[in-house]
């Protein structure tokens, strides 16, 4: 489980966000596939790993978790996703980020 909320800046305010997030994939090893396609017809692993920090560890796109958000990960997957407002969403929308380079 991650909570967004907030953390001191690099100004020294204590602002959200508290929190931010990067989504990666990778390959088993064994597999030679470049694509997608080549993947799911050898059958090979793609791993999905999610990780979570209090600053962007590197140059990747992360994304902040608003103050208030709430994320539950199982697998390297975001199963349920609750903002501030309360709203719920199921978040399955993975199988797009596989077109994403490995």
């Amino acid at each position: 489980f991650v909570h967004g909320h907030e953390r001191i800046q690099a100004d020294g305010k204590i602002a959200p966000p508290g929190l931010f997030k990067l989504c990666r994939f990778c390959q088993s090893e064994k597999s030679q596939a470049t694509s997608k396609n080549e993947l799911q017809k050898f059958g090979s692993k793609v791993q999905q790993v999610r990780l979570v920090a209090s600053v962007p560890l590197s140059g990747e796109e992360w994304t902040r978790l608003e103050s208030g958000e709430l994320l539950a990960i199982r697998d390297g997957r975001v199963i349920m996703e609750e903002n501030s407002s309360g709203d719920r969403e199921p978040c399955l929308k993975t199988t797009a980020m596989l077109s994403a380079p490995l």
